[in-house]
C-alpha cells in the first residue's frame, strides 16, 4: 500500500526487527562460549590417561570404557594396550586384538598398526595362525596406516609385497612404499629400498637402479646403519658399482666394523690374519676377532681359539682356547662338527679323543653326517669313550644312510665282520656297492675283491677287472696292484704282461712293496718288458727298503751272484740276514750256507746249523729244501750232542722280527766279516773240500 505516509513507516519497521537480532546474537555468543567451556572440561579419555600415568589400572580401564561406549577410538587404542601389557588384569592378545580391529574401524591410525603386528604373528589363542586370511587383513591395515602417515606401516606394507605376505608378492609396489617411508627417514626401508633397487637390476630392468640402490644404502650408512655400510662393502667387492676403487670396500667395511658389525669384524681379522692385501699383522687380526668373538660370531670364535692355540698373535694359552672353543660349540651346531673334525683328525698336536667323542657326539645328535661316521668309528675302536661295537654301527649306519661314502664303506665292513650288527654279506655287498658307485676308491677296491673272491665266475671276474680299474685309475694302490695280478694271470682278462707290469709298476711308484718285487721280477726275467736286471736289482732294493723280505733275499742273490751289480758278497749277507730275521727260508738256508762255508764270515757250525733248521722246519717252494736238509745232517754231525741240542732249543725258541725300516738295526755289529782270506785276523774253521758243492751259494 502507498500513500503520502508510507515513507515514514520503514524506520519504524526497522526497529521492530531490533529486538529480535539482539536475541539471535545473544544466542550465538552463548552457544560459542558454550562450546568453548565444554571444549576444555576432560574427557573420559583424559580421565583415563591421568589415572593410567598413575597406575591406578581398574580406574582407568573404566574410564576409557566408559569413553570407548560414547565412540573414542583412542580409548578402545588403550584399552588394546592395557590388555597386551597386563596392565590390571593378565595379558589376553584375543581381547587385545579385538579392541584393537574396533579401534582401527573408527581410523585411529596406531590401532590400524598395531593390529596388523597382532594378526602378523603367532598367537597362542589361535593354533596355525597366522591363517592366510590374518596376513590378508594385516596386509590391508598396514596400507592403511601408510596412506594415513604411519612411516612404520609403510615399511611394513612393502615388507608384505616383497615376501606376498598377505598381498600377490609384487616388487614394484613394494618398492613404492619402501620409497614413502625412506624418503621420511625410515633407515631400514632405505635398505629395504637398496636392495628392491638391486633386485631389479639383476633382473635385467630398465633404469638406474644400482645408483639409486647405492644412494639409498649411503644414507642409510649415514645414518649409522651398520648393516648398510656392510652391504656397500660387499657391493664394492662384487663390482657393482663399474670403475669404484677396490679399496672402497675396504672402507666400507672398516666403518662397518667399527660400527660394530660382527661379520665386517670377521673379514678386518682374516684380511689382517692371512695378509691379504696388506701385511699381516697377527696382533690386530686377534683383537679384531675378538670383538666378532665377543658378539657371538662362532667362526670368529674358533679363529681366536687357534691363535691362542698356537700362540700367534697372543701368548699361547691353550686354556684360553679351549674356553674359546667351548663358546663356539655351546653357540652353534655348525661349531660342534667342525670341533668334533679338530680334536678327530685335526693338527696331531691338538687331537684329543676324549674331546673328539665328546664334540662328535653332541654333532651326531645334531644330524651332521661326518660327525656321525668319526663318532661311529670312535666308538668302535673305543677311543675317548667306551668301546661301543652297537652303538658304532647305529651311528655309522646313520651318516651311510645320509648318504656319506666314507660311512658306507665303514659299514660295509662293519657288515663283513659282524661287528654290532650280525654278520651279512649281502648287507655288505649293498654298503659297499653304494660308496663304490660314488667314487670312493678303497670301497670299488672291497667291491672288486668280493666279486674276485667271494662271488667268483667268469662274470663276476669281469665285474671285478672294472671296479679295479675304476679305482686303481683313482690311485688305489690294491687295486693297482690286483689288477696288475689279474693281467698276469689272465683272470677276468687275456693274459697280458705289459698291462701287468703297468699296473704293478704304478703300485709300485705309490710306495706297494709287493708290486716293486712283482717288477723286479719282471724285469729280471724279460716278461712283458726287455730283461734288464739293473732295473730289477733297483726295484728289488726300492722294495727291500720298505721292508719287503722276498725282495732282501732276491737282491741278496743278486749282489752274490753280480747280475746287474758287480759282486758284494758282504751287501748280499746284510740283506739275507735281514729276510732270514723277518722268517724267510730261503734266506735261513743262504745264512746256513754262508756259516758253513767260511768265505764272506767266519765259519761257524753252530750258527749254521741254526739257520738251517730254522730254513727246513716247514715245506718251501723257494728253494731246495732236500739239499738244506742233507746240509743239515752233515752239519750236525760235526757238533757235539750238546752243542745240537743248545741250538735245537734256539730254533724252538725263535721268533721272526717284524720289518721296521725306519728303526731297523741291520744286526752287523757282532757279525765276524772276513775282509779277505789273506789278510783275515780271525781264525776260522778251514771249509771242508766239499762245501762250495753243497751249499754253492757262498
Amino acid at each position: 500500500m502507498s500513500g503520502p505516509d508510507s515513507g515514514r513507516t520503514r524506520p519504524f519497521r526497522f526497529l521492530r526487527r531490533l529486538p529480535r537480532l539482539a536475541w539471535l546474537a545473544v544466542l550465538t555468543l552463548s552457544l560459542a562460549a558454550l562450546f568453548v567451556v565444554l571444549r576444555d572440561l576432560p574427557t573420559d579419555t583424559d580421565l583415563g590417561e591421568a589415572l593410567l600415568a598413575r597406575r591406578d589400572y581398574a580406574a582407568a580401564r573404566t574410564a576409557f570404557e566408559r569413553a570407548a561406549r560414547g565412540g573414542s577410538a583412542k580409548a578402545l587404542w588403550r584399552l588394546g594396550r592395557m590388555a597386551e601389557e597386563g596392565l590390571g588384569t593378565p595379558p589376553d592378545l584375543a581381547k587385545a586384538l579385538d579392541f584393537h580391529l574396533r579401534a582401527a574401524a573408527w581410523r585411529n591410525r596406531d590401532a590400524q598398526t598395531r593390529a596388523a603386528d597382532l594378526l602378523s604373528a603367532p598367537r597362542d589363542d589361535a593354533p596355525g595362525s597366522p591363517s592366510a586370511a590374518d596376513l590378508a587383513q594385516a596386509a590391508r591395515w598396514y596400507a592403511t596406516a601408510g596412506q594415513r602417515g604411519d612411516n612404520e606401516a609403510r615399511y611394513r606394507a612393502g615388507l608384505c609385497l616383497r615376501d606376498g605376505r598377505g598381498a600377490p608378492k609384487d616388487l614394484d609396489k613394494a618398492l613404492t612404499w619402501f620409497t614413502r617411508a625412506a624418503r621420511r627417514g625410515h633407515v631400514r626401508a632405505m635398505v629395504e629400498a637398496a636392495s628392491a633397487h638391486l633386485a631389479r637390476a639383476e633382473a635385467g630392468r630398465p633404469g638406474d637402479d644400482r645408483a639409486l640402490a647405492g644412494q639409498w644404502l649411503e644414507k642409510a650408512a649415514g645414518a649409522g646403519d651398520m648393516g648398510a655400510m656392510y652391504r656397500l662393502g660387499e657391493l664394492y667387492q662384487n663390482g657393482t658399482f663399474p670403475g669404484a676403487p677396490p679399496q672402497e670396500a675396504w672402507n666400507w667395511f672398516a666403518r662397518a666394523a667399527e660400527a660394530g658389525h660382527p661379520q665386517a669384524q670377521y673379514l678386518m681379522a682374516r684380511r689382517l690374519d692371512l695378509g691379504d692385501g696388506v701385511a699381516a699383522f697377527p696382533l690386530e687380526a686377534a683383537g679384531w676377532y675378538r670383538r666378532a668373538a665377543a658378539q657371538g660370531h662362532v667362526a670368529a670364535m674358533l679363529r681366536l681359539a687357534d691363535m691362542y692355540f698356537k700362540g700367534r698373535g697372543v701368548f699361547q694359552d691353550h686354556a684360553e682356547a679351549r674356553r674359546w672353543r667351548e663358546s663356539a660349540g655351546e653357540a652353534e651346531a655348525s661349531a660342534r662338527a667342525v670341533l668334533c673334525l679338530l680334536y678327530a683328525t685335526g693338527d696331531p698336536a691338538g687331537r684329543d679323543v676324549a674331546e673328539a667323542a665328546r664334540w662328535c657326539g653332541r654333532a651326531a645328535q645334531d644330524g651332521d653326517a661326518e660327525s656321525r661316521y668319526l663318532y661311529g668309528l670312535l666308538l668302535e675302536r673305543g677311543l675317548g669313550a667306551p668301546r661301543d661295537e652297537l652303538g658304532s654301527a647305529k651311528w655309522l649306519a646313520a651318516a651311510a644312510e645320509q648318504g656319506m661314502a666314507e660311512a658306507q664303506y665303514a659299514l660295509a665292513l662293519v657288515y663283513l665282520g659282524g661287528r654290532g650288527v650280525i654278520r651279512d654279506a649281502a648287507q655288505a655287498f649293498f654298503w659297499c656297492r653304494k660308496a663304490a658307485e660314488q667314487g670312493l676308491p678303497e670301497a670299488q677296491a672291497l667291491l672288486a675283491s668280493m666279486y674276485d673272491e667271494e662271488l667268483r665266475s667268469s662274470r663276476n671276474y669281469a665285474q671285478a677287472v672294472r671296479w679295479y680299474r675304476r679305482a686303481a685309475g683313482a690311485g688305489e694302490v690294491t687295486a693297482q696292484f690286483n689288477l696288475g695280478s689279474m693281467f698276469g694271470k689272465g683272470v677276468g682278462v687275456p693274459v697280458d704282461p705289459v698291462q701287468s707290469l703297468e699296473w704293478f709298476t704304478r703300485a709300485a711308484r705309490a710306495g706297494d712293496p709287493r708290486a716293486a718285487f712283482n717288477v723286479g721280477l719282471m724285469h729280471l726275467t724279460g716278461t712283458g718288458t726287455p730283461k734288464n736286471e739293473e732295473q730289477a736289482l733297483a726295484w728289488f732294493l726300492r722294495a727291500a727298503t720298505e721292508g719287503d723280505a722276498r725282495s732282501r733275499q732276491s737282491a741278496a742273490v743278486m749282489y752274490q751272484l753280480g747280475q746287474g751289480t758287480p759282486k758284494n758278497p758282504r751287501e748280499a749277507f746284510r740283506l739275507a740276514r735281514l729276510a732270514a730275521h723277518q722268517g724267510l727260508p730261503q734266506a735261513q738256508a743262504m745264512l746256513g750256507a754262508a756259516y758253513f762255508e767260511g768265505k764272506i764270515v767266519a765259519r761257524d757250525l753252530s750258527e749254521s746249523l741254526f739257520w738251517l733248521g730254522l730254513a727246513t722246519r716247514e715245506p718251501s717252494t723257494e728253494f731246495s729244501r732236500d739239499q738244506a736238509l742233507a746240509a743239515k745232517a752233515r752239519v750236525e754231525k760235526r757238533l757235539s750232542a750238546e752243542q745240537a741240542a743248545r741250538v735245537r732249543e734256539r730254533v724252538a725258541a725263535w721268533r721272526p722280527r717284524p720289518a721296521e725300516p725306519s728303526r731297523e738295526n741291520d744286526g752287523l755289529a757282532e757279525v765276524r766279516f772276513l775282509e779277505s782270506p789273506a789278510r783275515n785276523q780271525v781264525k776260522a774253521q778251514e771249509p771242508s773240500p766239499d762245501a762250495s758243492e753243497v751249499f754253492g751259494l757262498f
